[in-house]
C-alpha cells in the first residue's frame, strides 16, 4: 500500500443491498483516479458482504447502524483527503473520480467540488430509463431553493474531509434527512463551493428506495424530519449563524413543509396530527400560513399556466 493516501475515499453504506450492489461496485472499478472503498454494512442477510469482499472492498461489519451512521463510520476509516458517498443502489459516471479530483485540485481554496446527477427508474422489466424533469431540476447551481427543495443530490458531491473537521458529520437524529441538514449547515458556514459542468452519479429509482420512489412511503416522515430542521435554524445560536436571507428561504421552507404534511395527513383522515402539526408549526413561526399561502398561490399558478 502506497504510503501516502489515495485521492479520494469512496464510503458506501449497505444492509441487504445484493440486487444493485454489483453494479454500484462496477461503475467504482472502472474509475480512473486513485481510490478507497469501504462498505460499511448494516447487518445484511443477503450476499452483499461476499459481493462487497470479491470485488476488493474493504468491509466494516456494523449491525443496526443506519445509513448515516454507517456514513459517519466510514468517514472515521478511511484516510483519503476527500470524500465521496456512494449509494449501493447507484452508480458513479465514467470519470467522475477524476473529474472531482481535478476540480479541488484546480481550485484549492473550495471545501466542496459539486458535479450534476442523473436520474433513473426502474420499469416493470426491470430496465433503467430517465425520470422526467428530475435530471433538469437538479442541473442547477446549487442556491437556497436547490438545496431546500430539490433533489440536493448530496452524492453529487466530493466534499474534503477538512469540511467534515469543520462542521461536522451527519447528525444521525434524522433518519432520511440528515445530508439535507449537513448541506444546509454546510451552505450556513459558507463552505466554498466549485461546480461541474458534468454529471458524475447516478440515482436509481426503485421500490426499494427511501426516498427517490413513486408510491412515496416515507413522504410524512421526510416532512416531519425537514419540519424539525427548520425549525432549528428559525431559533437558537443556528439562527444567528444564518444570512437574512437563507433565514427567509427557511422559514418558506416551513411553510411549503408544513403545508404537505398537514395535506397528507387530511387526506389519510388523521385530523388530530393536522391539529398538532399545525399547532406546532404556529409556535415556530406565527406567521406560516401567509407563506403557505403564497406557496398555494404559486402551485396554483404553475398548474394554470
Amino acid at each position: 500500500m502506497s504510503p501516502n493516501p489515495p485521492d479520494i475515499a469512496v464510503v458506501i453504506p449497505a444492509l441487504n443491498a445484493a440486487t444493485h450492489l454489483r453494479t454500484a461496485l462496477a461503475s467504482l472499478a472502472a474509475q480512473d483516479a486513485d481510490f478507497e472503498a469501504v462498505l460499511v454494512d448494516g447487518g445484511s442477510r443477503d450476499d452483499t458482504v461476499a459481493i462487497a469482499a470479491r470485488a476488493g472492498v474493504r468491509v466494516i461489519q456494523a449491525p443496526g447502524t443506519s445509513i448515516y451512521e454507517a456514513h459517519n463510520l466510514g468517514f472515521a476509516e478511511t484516510r483519503a483527503p476527500a470524500i465521496v458517498l456512494l449509494n449501493a443502489d447507484d452508480a458513479l459516471l465514467p470519470g467522475a473520480l477524476a473529474a472531482w479530483r481535478d476540480a479541488l485540485v484546480q481550485a484549492p481554496g473550495a471545501g466542496i467540488a459539486r458535479g450534476r446527477a442523473t436520474f433513473a427508474e426502474l420499469d416493470g422489466a426491470g430496465v433503467a430509463g430517465p425520470v422526467e424533469g428530475a435530471d433538469e431540476r437538479a442541473a442547477g447551481p446549487l442556491d437556497t431553493d436547490l438545496l431546500l427543495r430539490g433533489p440536493n443530490a448530496i452524492n453529487s458531491l466530493c466534499i474534503r474531509r477538512a469540511v467534515f473537521d469543520r462542521i461536522g458529520t451527519f447528525d444521525t437524529a434524522y433518519r432520511l434527512a440528515a445530508d439535507r441538514e449537513w448541506m444546509l449547515r454546510a451552505w450556513i458556514a459558507e463552505v466554498p463551493l466549485v461546480e461541474i459542468d458534468r454529471a458524475v452519479y447516478r440515482y436509481l429509482m426503485h421500490d426499494g428506495s427511501s426516498t427517490i420512489d413513486r408510491a412515496r412511503k416515507n413522504f410524512a416522515l421526510v416532512r416531519r424530519e425537514n419540519i424539525a430542521i427548520a425549525r432549528r435554524y428559525l431559533s437558537g445560536v443556528p439562527a444567528r449563524q444564518a444570512s437574512p436571507q437563507t433565514l427567509r428561504a427557511v422559514r418558506q421552507w416551513h411553510a411549503a413543509e408544513t403545508t404537505l404534511l398537514t395535506s397528507h395527513q387530511f387526506r389519510a383522515g388523521e385530523l388530530r396530527d393536522v391539529v398538532d402539526t399545525m399547532q406546532r408549526a404556529f409556535r415556530a413561526a406565527p406567521l406560516w400560513p401567509l407563506r403557505a399561502a403564497r406557496e398555494v398561490a404559486a402551485w396554483l399558478w404553475k398548474q394554470a399556466r
